[in-house]
Parts: structure tokens; C-alpha cells; sequence
């Protein structure tokens, strides 16, 4: 995806699943954060996240930071630390984003857009999307939708080698 297409995305995922989180917090600050979270990439562009380096990390706050008018250097900040409940929730939606084009597109073009980018298959994807969990485990509703998630996903894929 296309970092518009990603940024795009993002409002609705977060609308969606709002309403099944049982945690309270603010929906307009999480959106917030999630308008503002990857403009570094405007500067050092978008490396997939299964390839990105700690280095790259780095250079991509830096820019983002200057990028950014100091009004909003604490709510980027509070994203890439993850402070609140806010920022947990708006990195939940980044990371599980992608996961959806993988269930809805069909299998071979996800097989062929994971071998062009990463140059890996699918079994060593899955596995990486498994330590997403990490992610996920502020929330009750999400620590239980992931895995079921990441099922779903593996037995599409499982369906076309059989």
C-alpha cells in the first residue's frame, strides 16, 4: 500500500473498532495521531515495516519532527512511545492496517507483493505478524481479536496450498 492509501485507511479501521474496545479514551486524539504518525516518511520514505531498521526508525522521527510544528511534536512523540491510551490505540490500528489488505486481496498477489518487498513467504510473514501482539495487549478486545485475526489470515493461505 501506498502511504496515502495507509494514512488513508487509518480513520476508518480506528472508527470501527472504537466502539469495541471497553477501555475509555478519546477517539479525536487517537485520530489525531494517527494524521501526524508517519510524515517523517514524507522525507525518508517508506521502507515495509518487516525490513525497517532502528536506524531507519530514528531518521524517520528526526523528520518528522522537523516536519512538524512544535504544537505537535508531543502528540508524535506520545505515538512512537506509546504514553497513552490514546497512542496504544493509534498503534494498534498501524500495525494491524496491513494485516487486512493481506485477507482481503487474494492470495497470489499477496504471495508475489511479499516476495517483491521482503523477499520472504508467507509462513515467515505470519510468524512476524504473531509478535504484533505486543501491540495489542492494552486492550481486552484486541488481545482476543488478534490471534483470531492472524487464524483467519493463515488458513486463507493454507486453503491455496491444499
Amino acid at each position: 500500500e501506498s502511504l496515502l492509501e495507509h494514512v488513508g485507511v487509518l480513520p476508518i479501521l480506528a472508527s470501527y473498532f472504537y466502539s469495541y474496545c471497553e477501555e475509555e479514551f478519546d477517539l479525536g486524539k487517537s485520530l489525531h495521531i494517527l494524521a501526524v504518525h508517519d510524515i517523517g516518511e514524507l522525507i525518508v520514505g517508506d521502507t515495509h515495516a518487516y525490513l525497517k531498521t532502528s536506524d531507519q526508525d530514528s531518521d524517520e522521527v528526526t523528520a518528522a519532527l522537523s516536519l512538524l510544528h512544535e504544537s505537535q511534536r508531543e502528540i508524535y512523540l506520545e505515538f512512537e512511545n506509546c504514553l497513552t491510551i490514546e497512542a496504544q490505540f493509534a498503534k494498534t490500528i498501524d500495525k494491524i492496517a496491513p494485516d487486512f489488505y493481506d485477507l482481503f486481496c487474494n492470495v497470489e498477489d499477496t504471495e508475489k507483493r511479499y516476495q517483491h518487498f521482503v523477499k520472504k513467504d508467507l509462513s515467515e510473514i505470519i510468524e512476524i505478524k504473531r509478535k504484533k501482539n505486543k501491540h495489542m495487549a492494552w486492550s481486552t478486545f484486541f488481545s482476543e481479536f488478534y490471534p483470531l485475526f492472524l487464524e483467519e489470515i493463515k488458513n486463507k493461505f493454507s486453503a491455496k496450498e491444499n
